[in-house]
This record gives structure tokens, C-alpha cells and sequence, in this order.
């Protein structure tokens, strides 16, 4: 597992966000998006080419233009439709930190 400590984070729900986020995406800058912990990030991510940590359970290394779409789709937020085709224009990944309420969102 990667270390996070040093990575920027942006809660999604504040305005603006989501464009900072995809800028940051497109720049190939790792990102940790911060959810509110209403929102389940428990998916199904089969197909998404996931990596489970064997301490942790987090699926990391997930292809993130597939994961984001099927996190979308799982919690109703368009936010992360627009991030997934920004994740798929430079093949970044994603760690799934579904306790802590976090998409990690690198290369």
C-alpha cells in the first residue's frame, strides 16, 4: 500500500470541487477525495481490476475510469461520472477506502 500522509485532499461535496479534482486528475497529481459518511463506498467493484490489501481488505490499484463509474452508479453521484472519464483520459488508479469515506485517486 502506498503512503497517503502527504497527498492533497478535497472534500467533493464543496462547490467548485469537483473541477479542482479533475484538474488535478488530468495533471496526473494524486488526490484523496473526501466523502461524507452518508455515502457507502461498499460496491461491487468486479471487472474494475482491484487489488485487495491482505491487512487492510482496501481495494487499491483499481482501474480508475471503471471503479469511479461503478462507485457513481452505486451512489448516485454524478460528480465522480465526470472524474471516471477524467481517470480514463490518463489511466490513473484508484485505492477504495471505504471505512474512512476516501477515494484515492493516483497513478
Amino acid at each position: 500500500m502506498r503512503d497517503y500522509s502527504n497527498m492533497p485532499s478535497l472534500s467533493l461535496h464543496e462547490h467548485g470541487n469537483v473541477y479542482r479534482a479533475k484538474a488535478q486528475i488530468l495533471h496526473a497529481e494524486p488526490l484523496i477525495l473526501l466523502l461524507p459518511e452518508e455515502i457507502s463506498l461498499h460496491a461491487d467493484l468486479d471487472g474494475c481490476g482491484c487489488r485487495i490489501d491482505a491487512q487492510s481488505a482496501i481495494p487499491h490499484d483499481c482501474d480508475g475510469a471503471k471503479a469511479l463509474m461503478r462507485l457513481a452508479e452505486h451512489t448516485g453521484l454524478t460528480d465522480l461520472k465526470i472524474l471516471a472519464e477524467a481517470a480514463a483520459e490518463v489511466s490513473a488508479g484508484v485505492d477504495i477506502d471505504a471505512d474512512g469515506h476516501r477515494i484515492i485517486i493516483h497513478d
